[in-house]
C-alpha cells in the first residue's frame, strides 16, 4: 500500500529495510541501515510534533539525532512540544485529520477521494481493506 501511495511522487520511494530484517526494529536500527548504505547522504527524521514532544522515550534516541536531522511538523491540538535534541520546525498548513479518522471513515463506507492518494486507494478497494 505505501508503494501505491508514494506511486509517481518523484524522489520519494517506499522503502522495506525495516519489513527485510525482521524480528523487532527501532528508528535508530533504520537509520543505521540507511546511513550504511549511503555514507555521505543526508538523512532527516520528520516528526508530528505530537511523536517529537515524546523522542526522549525512543529507544537510543540521542543516536538517532547524531544521525539524521530532527524535523519537527506541527500538527493541531499539539502544536510547541519539542523533542529535547537538536531540530527544525517545518511550517506548513495543518490538516486536522488523522489516520484513525480516515481508516474509520473507510470502515463506515465514507468516499475517501482526495484524502488518500488514488493508486492507495485502489489497493485498499481491490484488497477490501476497510468497509
Amino acid at each position: 500500500m505505501v508503494e501505491a501511495a508514494v506511486e509517481g511522487i518523484d524522489g520519494v520511494a517506499a522503502s522495506s529495510v525495516e519489513i527485510d530484517r525482521g524480528g523487532l526494529t527501532y528508528t535508530v536500527d533504520t537509520l543505521e541501515a540507511y546511513r550504511a548504505a549511503d555514507p555521505d547522504g543526508s538523512l532527516f527524521l520528520i516528526l508530528g510534533s505530537d511523536a517529537a514532544g515524546g523522542l526522549d522515550t525512543w529507544h537510543r534516541y540521542e543516536e538517532m539525532a547524531e544521525m539524521a536531522e530532527v524535523v519537527v511538523v506541527d500538527r493541531p491540538g499539539a502544536m510547541g512540544e519539542r523533542p529535547p535534541v537538536a531540530h527544525r520546525v517545518v511550517d506548513c498548513p495543518l490538516v486536522d485529520l488523522s489516520s484513525t479518522q480516515v481508516r474509520a471513515w473507510a470502515d463506515a463506507g465514507q468516499p475517501l477521494d482526495g484524502l488518500v492518494p488514488p493508486a492507495a486507494l485502489a489497493y485498499c478497494r481491490q484488497k477490501r481493506l476497510y468497509g
